[in-house]
């Protein structure tokens, strides 16, 4: 429970966001630090021309005033270019409680009277402004989506409202969320953790549709009665869209951002060699997750059955490079790398009808000397002349060209990076290709490593070889 109070008095019991949203989310918090004085007092921050006010009487004033202006343009942002009918005003303005208590994380919502008087209350605590201020937009558009279609079942409104606040870039706490959520063997954007997954979906389509998509499907659709998920994907579809392919994007731009946690899903070499990679569509609004761990060289030759649902891998690489994403659809047959590729992810999605009633077991089979074979590298350095790679390759196949990554080790331990630089491939040959690139960049005096990967035409990366060397 989270007790507020004022002047020494307690409030009016809160209408603390589990109550709100008629769901599990909410705060257990009891900290007598935190306290709801009247509101207007000489710190308070008005923002949104009015509309919202910051009381945070015990941060920092420049930590208030940085949160209070990402606050200000969020709201702007979401609310005025669209046109929504918000609830708040000068006279009613949206309360905004910031605090600042380490070691406690919390974020609620409720009202201190009746329907009236919105407060988003918030910790800040070990976060930066850009994503507290997310998180309190995700309060505002709660209301604000509760008070133009009250009767909306909470998730739908919870992911509404996410969707609102989601940006290209997701938070470290969107990170923390995806990385727990994701990881079931089974999924759903109905289903119970799915909120961040179905705000995805959400703000993937009315990226596509344009400004306006979200309140017009809220407020046609969603007031009038179509109280599901399943409004937008029709809105969506009425305006030429393709839902699926919104989904697809959606899930192939979080599970790409991180890592989720794989052992629910884990399969090891013996589980892929028996088929356990079920490509068989799930249900609508449904999807699958799989990962595996290569090792060694070479690679796993993939046979997507012929009545495969639509899927793609995420092959994850060491040293924390961008994850790419490699496309499966029904009859491919494709070979992902594994030097080094930390890890394998595979996420099978439903369709727009119902799931298949039969497995479609997927065929992996462990490759050697893939994408190249017979692979000889040396890295020289001559005074004034920069760094020169040499390689050569005995057979390539699937090859579209090379990847060259320089890191600079500085004196006081900072690893630099360059841009990559890149070689396309040669036309392919069973006698092998031989490859030059020259650094002429190096510096004198500084170590550099070079890491050069092997690019697949599906453009995924086999690490090639290292090289550290001091340039002269």
């Amino acid at each position: 429970m989270c007790v507020l109070w004022a002047s020494g008095t307690a409030l009016a019991a809160p209408w603390r966001r589990a109550e709100f949203l008629d769901s599990s989310v909410g705060v257990n918090v009891y900290r007598p630090d935190l306290r709801l004085p009247q509101m207007g007092a000489s710190e308070d921050v008005a923002i949104w021309d009015g509309k919202a006010v910051v009381h945070a009487p015990r941060l920092d004033p420049a930590d208030t005033a940085a949160f209070a202006a990402e606050l200000d343009a969020r709201l702007r942002a979401a609310f005025d270019g669209a046109d929504w009918k918000v609830p708040f005003t000068a006279a009613e303005p949206l309360r905004v409680l910031a605090t600042a208590t380490p070691g406690l994380e919390f974020s609620d919502l409720f009202s201190l009277g009746g329907e009236r008087d919105a407060v988003v209350a918030l910790n800040l605590a070990g976060h930066a402004p850009a994503e507290s201020a997310a998180e309190a937009l995700r309060g505002a558009a709660v209301f604000v989506l509760r008070s133009l279609a009250p009767g909306t079942p909470a998730p739908v409104v919870a992911a509404a409202a996410r969707a609102v606040s989601l940006g290209r870039d997701l938070t470290e706490s969107d990170r923390e969320e995806l990385r727990e959520s994701g990881a079931a063997p089974e999924h759903s954007l109905d289903g119970a953790g799915a909120e961040l997954f179905a705000a995805a979906w959400i703000h993937e389509m009315a990226s596509a549709a344009g400004p306006g998509f979200l309140r017009t499907v809220w407020t046609g659709r969603v007031a009038a009665g179509e109280g599901s998920l399943a409004a937008f994907s029709a809105a969506f579809r009425d305006l030429g869209g393709s839902p699926a392919d919104a989904f697809y994007r959606a899930l192939a731009r979080l599970y790409g951002a991180d890592e989720v946690f794989g052992d629910p899903a884990r399969l090891s070499d013996s589980d892929l060699a028996a088929g356990a990679l079920n490509a068989a569509a799930p249900p609508a609004r449904a999807w699958r997750f799989f990962t595996a761990v290569p090792t060694g060289s070479g690679g796993w030759n993939v046979a997507w059955p012929d009545d495969g649902a639509r899927a793609f891998a995420v092959l994850h690489y060491e040293d924390g490079l961008p994850s790419d994403i490699v496309p499966f659809s029904a009859g491919d047959r494709k070979t992902l790398p594994a030097s080094g590729v930390a890890r394998v992810d595979w996420v099978v999605m439903g369709g727009e009808g119902g799931g298949a009633a039969l497995a479609a077991p997927s065929s992996v089979v462990r490759e050697e000397d893939f994408p190249v074979s017979g692979l000889s590298a040396e890295a020289r350095t001559e005074t004034g002349e920069g760094v020169a790679l040499s390689w050569r390759t005995a057979s390539h196949r699937d090859l579209s060209g090379w990847a060259i990554l320089r890191s600079e080790v500085t004196e006081d331990g900072r690893v630099i990076r360059a841009d990559p630089e890149s070689l396309p491939a040669q036309t392919e040959d069973p006698n092998g290709a031989s490859y030059d690139f020259v650094d002429t960049t190096a510096a004198p005096g500084h170590y550099y490593r070079y890491d050069v990967w092997a690019v697949t035409a599906d453009g995924a990366m086999a690490r090639a070889f290292r090289a550290t060397l001091r340039a002269r």
